[in-house]
């Protein structure tokens, strides 16, 4: 079938954009800098939307790049919600379940896009548990926002490509190995920046 039936799952990413960038937004005092803020979210909010208009479409040649760009654009916004959060100094038992439930919506997503039409409950509900974890081991650690965000970013990408490589054909082996590599990057750029 062509045509996919657009369904609930074309709002999740721009509902869960729109929160993270509210965050932010919320944070900074009123005045050019708040403009600006609001300019870009708007622009990002656009493009997301425009992209999941173009992934409703699967004979649309235009489909591969849309999924690029709702992956990448959705993991952005989550190193932004993980930045804002530890700026913030919110308090681990509401930057737990923000950090966990919106690390397994995106990749949840993120496999929705690149399986074909397929949801993956199990592997998002091991995002939630292993992000959960790692964001409650590090929250009281003194790292930077910055630094913070990327370790948190790095076993939610991580698992999500994981799952996406095995799914289209790779070894589990192969797969780890890669995805192992690509944590130890992300991981070696947040200890370099704290």
């Amino acid at each position: 079938q062509a045509q996919r039936d657009p369904g609930p799952e074309h709002w999740l990413l721009p509902a869960v954009v729109a929160w993270v960038i509210s965050i932010p937004l919320a944070q900074l005092p009123a005045g050019p800098l708040w403009v600006l803020g609001l300019a870009i979210s708007g622009g990002l909010l656009v493009l997301i939307l425009t992209a999941e208009y173009i992934a409703i479409d699967a004979d649309d040649p235009r489909q591969p790049i849309a999924e690029a760009v709702l992956t990448a654009l959705s993991f952005a916004a989550y190193l932004l919600l993980a930045i804002a959060l530890r700026a913030g100094e919110t308090r681990l038992y509401l930057i737990l379940p923000a950090l966990a439930i919106t690390a397994s919506v995106l990749s949840l997503r993120t496999w929705h896009l690149r399986l074909g039409g397929e949801w993956a409950w199990i592997e998002a509900g091991l995002v939630l548990v292993i992000v959960g974890q790692v964001a409650a081991a590090l929250h009281y650690w003194p790292l930077s926002p910055l630094a913070y965000g990327l370790a948190v970013l790095g076993p939610a990408y991580a698992m999500t490509n994981l799952v996406t490589s095995v799914a289209q054909g790779a070894t589990f082996r192969q797969a780890l190995a890669g995805q192992l590599l690509m944590l130890a990057v992300i991981w070696g750029a947040a200890w370099w920046i704290s």
